[in-house]
């Protein structure tokens, strides 16, 4: 949706940075490495020939190979003649479960990269509410949770609580207060900047998006 409406505006670099953000943050990220660990071939190739639709205009030789290669097409099957993608209608549950599921993976890396956790120190789920699955967790994270309870500190973290070991809490949580009071800065340098009526449209929209993940960042928190 984002990649078309910025092409019917003829906002090229925009709609090309939506572009590069989903093939490295959610295919790379999270398809590909979900794919990995349960495999679903027909999804993983949905999601590859749609994104080879829309970086067909800014890259239409190599897209057109790549399309080409990928089945035996007919004579007249060009993918610069293919029907342009259109949004299907959303099924609410399942897409904001797992949005709650990646932030609170998000959160984890972070808290492994930023705690000092290491994979033989104790870690437990607390809460059952919105959590992936714990073979999920420790496949996507990197850490092992284990059943029961263990020692230590309960600490939200996305949309559930965990339990590590206190000190690797206390230093997550200064570096968590450290990074809220650096993202609130830059997010009122942002909503100052944007005050300025006579900044350039693609300035302005540049600032709103980083503004809008900025803001999104510090939720997830």
């Amino acid at each position: 949706r984002d990649v078309t409406e910025h092409l019917d505006k003829l906002k090229l670099s925009p709609a090309g940075e939506v572009l590069v953000n989903f093939l490295w943050h959610d295919v790379a990220d999270w398809y590909v490495e979900i794919h990995k660990f349960e495999k679903n071939t027909a999804l993983l190739r949905q999601v590859f020939e749609q994104y080879l639709h829309l970086l067909h205009p800014f890259a239409p030789f190599v897209t057109e190979h790549v399309w080409q290669s990928l089945e035996a097409r007919g004579e007249n099957d060009f993918l610069m003649v293919a029907p342009w993608p259109k949004l299907k209608k959303k099924v609410a549950s399942e897409p904001e479960q797992f949005a709650r599921w990646q932030a609170t993976i998000r959160v984890l890396r972070n808290f492994r990269l930023h705690s000092g956790f290491t994979n033989d120190e104790p870690a437990s789920i607390e809460s059952k509410r919105v959590n992936p699955p714990t073979d999920y967790l420790n496949h996507l994270t990197g850490m092992t949770f284990i059943a029961g309870p263990t020692t230590g500190d309960v600490i939200h973290l996305g949309f559930s609580n965990f339990r590590f070991p206190a000190e690797r809490v206390a230093a997550f949580s200064t570096w968590r207060e450290q990074e809220r009071a650096d993202l609130g800065r830059y997010i009122a340098s942002k909503e100052t900047a944007l005050k300025n009526d006579r900044l350039p449209e693609q300035v302005r929209q540049q600032f709103s998006d980083q503004l809008t993940g900025a803001r999104k960042r510090l939720t997830e928190l």
